[in-house]
């Protein structure tokens, strides 16, 4: 339960305006270092079978909820259509502008630390809006959450 209240605030935080904890300047929109290239060459990369210009291959990558990248509130959609945030694990899909999401892990603190298979997968699903390459905006629950590629 302690999870979905993190997910939850993270996605209020998004909506309040605020970048989590140890956000950087909400003008510092700098993507993330890329991996050492020894590290990139030890796993092999899925490729996506997104049709170019897709809202699947817009989405492919690595988003902050806001407008830092600087921030423990992101999501990486990853080509495989496997998907992880800070405390989440699954799979993802796009059907037109909706994502649906389908968390079958997550993470747990305390005794135990780590990942914990679901009993039932959760289903989370929400609109999409490109508004240019780097930026989106997901409506979640009556709300409209920025979306920032990292």
């Amino acid at each position: 339960m302690q999870r979905r209240w993190l997910f939850t605030a993270a996605l209020a935080a998004a909506i309040g305006g605020c970048g989590g904890p140890g956000a950087a300047p909400a003008n510092n929109d700098s993507g993330a270092a890329p991996p050492p290239a020894n590290q990139e060459a030890e796993r092999p990369q899925p490729r996506s079978t997104a049709a170019p210009g897709s809202t699947e291959a817009w989405l492919t990558g690595s988003w902050s909820y806001g407008e830092s990248c600087e921030t423990d509130f992101a999501v990486h959609y990853n080509a495989d259509g496997t998907l992880s945030n800070y405390e989440d694990e699954g799979r993802w899909t796009v059907a037109g502008d909706m994502v649906t999401e389908t968390i079958t892990e997550r993470l747990t603190m305390g005794e135990g630390d780590g990942p914990e298979k679901l009993a039932k997968p959760e289903v989370r699903t929400y609109k999409v809006t490109r508004i240019d390459d780097r930026h989106g905006e997901l409506l979640y629950q009556g709300r409209k959450i920025p979306i920032l590629r990292c």
